[in-house]
């Protein structure tokens, strides 16, 4: 019996997203800040690459190139002040551009990289430039690019290319296998291979500073700049606009300073005033990180996002002020009052294209999930929820989506809309903290509460209070599952689990405690996990053996679910055979 587990460990609350069919956007993601005091060198960077080992390397203001191993920072010493560019090739070697140098990082005879310029292959006519801004690998080839000259490294030689000062020079870029030049005075150029010439309809680039150039469909390229984001096709000349309305409103104003493109397709903008901006290839944003999203600083000098969409690896941030990682591609999501949302969130859920948030003592529904201006808005006449419960409707159309709340149990009929089961079918407004579907039995759902145990069936005139389990009455019961034997197995939250048996003409009640292998009689949860009875426990993970009738420790997942190290108190389905551990 083979699945994965997955674990969350619950940091105020932090949204497995996973559950919904992809990462959902609008919840801020995991920042890690790496702050000036803690590398120790100086606060603005201005480039950063990574190369095949997994190590970042970060330009640095502080004469120097920051090496990041995951642990430990080191700076490696670059003689000629700013470090303004980076880039590795495909072996993984480090290039580096300053103020009037560029070079590569080798190990010295301890295995340690070093800075080494390549100054010296450069003619004395051509060593008199500013900077170099922007690096690119090609074709077995490492082009340096300033403002006068760009500097091709074969390997062994530097040749030189020398920007017309007529030109009014900017920045360089590679895009489709070619190296654009964007030229103040002419707009956007194009190498072929001797010389940069007019690209067909570049001169729309003309005034325009011109900040990054990056693949699109077919050939196509997006291009970014201070005036905006413009879809560009260099054979046809043809130039459009790229962005949505609603986000070239948002963005109107907005200083972009640099943007790369992600591995799953998106692009990150990084601006000077608003951090860091993601948006798709319809052009709409889906996601915005600032310092009031946990990104230490608003001045964003540049990206990185390598080529795999790996949780692990995130989107890194140089910052006027720090180092930054945003993980946009884990599927984790932190959601709370920045997002519109009030008090403590309880639970999550997405139905029928449409998220929901159980928080504090109202429900909240997503508006506008592919809108800049998406935000939760409270669902009236609903207080105090705990969670939620999906059901399957018997007529096998639409399901139904129930909330259990302090007044009764509520269903939602549409984004901003609900009904309360005691005013609309004569439920009783019994206290609910859980809904749990019955395995055997289509359409009926246990209410678990403060108050005891209490049965919910759907008819086809609509729901029905079908009774209580008179034997758990005044215990405060948390999750409930049936199985095969006709067992109901309930989890408390102070008398450990409980075992009804309803299958034949009287009822037989089994309590659990410590005597019979539970570790505490608190918090104890029951959950099927890939077709198995478990109890999730402050202390692990424990199993029902049926041959003494104990509760033991369940060692499938492995030992240290079931040592006391983990406190697990739920399991979520997050695929056929794939579930979410939540551990405290």
């Amino acid at each position: 019996m083979v699945f994965r587990l997955r674990i969350a460990c619950i940091l105020g609350f932090v949204v497995p997203f996973s559950l919904f069919s992809q990462v959902f956007e609008k919840g801020m993601v995991l920042v890690k800040n790496y702050s000036p005091i803690e590398n120790g060198f100086g606060a603005w960077n201005y480039a950063v690459a990574r190369d095949h080992r997994g190590v970042m390397y970060f330009g640095n203001n502080d004469d120097g190139v920051l090496e990041y191993d995951g642990v430990s920072w080191r700076k490696i010493f670059v003689p000629k002040g700013i470090v303004w560019s980076l880039a590795s090739d495909s072996e993984g070697r480090i290039y580096v551009g300053s103020e009037g140098d560029f070079g590569m990082l080798v190990p010295d005879a301890s295995g340690k990289l070093q800075y080494r310029s390549f100054l010296s292959l450069v003619p004395d006519s051509a060593r008199l430039f500013s900077s170099i801004y922007n690096i690119f690998c090609h074709d077995g080839k490492v082009y340096f690019a300033s403002t006068e000259y760009l500097f091709i490294w074969s390997g062994k030689t530097i040749s030189v290319y020398a920007f017309p000062r007529s030109l009014n020079s900017y920045w360089s870029f590679l895009a489709n296998g070619k190296i654009f030049h964007g030229s103040i005075s002419r707009g956007l150029l194009v190498f072929d291979g001797k010389e940069f010439v007019p690209s067909p309809g570049g001169e729309v680039f003309a005034s325009i500073p011109v900040q990054a150039v990056l693949p699109y469909r077919n050939d196509s390229l997006v291009v970014f700049s201070s005036q905006g984001v413009r879809l560009y096709n260099p054979v046809t000349g043809q130039v459009s606009d790229f962005l949505s309305r609603e986000t070239a409103l948002w963005l109107k104003g907005t200083n972009i300073y640099n943007a790369v493109s992600l591995p799953d397709g998106r692009y990150a903008i990084g601006t000077i005033e608003k951090g860091v901006v993601i948006i798709d290839q319809e052009g709409r944003m889906v996601n915005h990180i600032d310092k009031s999203r946990r990104l230490q600083d608003d001045g964003v000098t540049a990206l990185y996002a390598g080529n795999e969409p790996t949780s692990g690896q995130g989107l890194w941030v140089t910052l006027s002020s720090g180092i930054s990682c945003a993980q946009i591609f884990s599927p984790i999501r932190i959601l709370g009052e920045e997002q519109g949302i009030e008090g403590e969130i309880t639970d999550v859920v997405k139905f029928n294209g449409t998220v929901y948030i159980a928080a504090g003592r109202k429900v909240y529904s997503l508006k506008g999930e592919n809108a800049p201006d998406a935000a939760f808005i409270p669902i009236p006449g609903i207080s105090s929820p705990w969670s939620f419960c999906r059901v399957r409707n018997m007529g096998g159309k639409q399901d139904y989506l129930l909330v259990a709340t302090d007044y009764g149990v509520f269903e939602i009929t549409g984004p901003g809309q609900s009904v309360s089961l005691e005013k609309a079918y004569h439920v009783p407004a019994f206290k609910a903290r859980g809904l749990f579907n019955s395995t055997n039995n289509q359409g009926t759902v246990y209410v678990c509460g403060p108050d005891g145990l209490n049965i919910l069936r759907r008819m086809p005139a609509g729901w029905k209070f079908a009774g209580t389990f008179r034997q758990v009455k005044g215990i405060e019961t948390r999750t409930a599952i049936d199985d095969e034997n006709g067992n109901v197995w309930i989890g408390t939250y102070a008398n450990g689990i409980i075992r009804i048996n309803i299958s034949g003409r009287d009822t037989l009640v089994r309590h659990y405690g410590l005597e019979d292998g539970l570790p505490t009689l608190r918090d104890d949860n029951v959950f099927i996990v890939n077709g198995r009875l478990v109890f999730a426990t402050p202390s692990g993970v424990y199993r029902y053996n049926s041959a003494d009738d104990k509760i033991v420790p369940d060692t499938l997942m492995g030992r240290e679910w079931s040592d006391g190290s983990k406190g697990v108190f739920n399991f979520v389905r997050i695929g056929p055979r794939e579930y979410l551990a939540i551990c405290v």
